[in-house]
């Protein structure tokens, strides 16, 4: 699920903060928080998938407001209603909030 992104700069730090800040909001436990930025070969693959299903087939872009909310509707739209092959076709925030919910109910057991 992605869950912090920047367009600017300071991409990886900003973005970073992002994810922590997202997941506190949650209440959810950071000790096994994985960031990858744009290297390797899960954020190569979103980024790829970024690039095909948002920036070529949406633009031009006029400017950085302009695409800033743009990505904004992306990652909603990735996270709560894309279908995703590697997970059984569903919503990666759909498998977030199972994952989550199983390991509530352990834990109450």
């Amino acid at each position: 699920m992605a869950v912090g992104w920047q367009l600017t700069t300071h991409l990886a730090l900003d973005a970073l903060q992002m994810a922590i800040w997202c997941r506190q909001q949650q209440a959810t436990d950071l000790s096994g928080l994985v960031h990858h930025s744009d290297r390797g070969m899960q954020a190569e693959s979103f980024r790829g998938l970024f690039k095909i299903e948002l920036i070529r087939p949406h633009g031009p872009w006029y400017g950085l407001d302009d695409l800033e909310l743009a990505t904004l509707e992306y990652i909603d739209w990735f996270n709560h209603r894309r279908l995703h092959g590697q997970i059984g076709m569903i919503p990666s925030a759909e498998l977030e909030a199972t994952y989550y919910a199983r390991i509530r109910s352990a834990n109450l057991t």
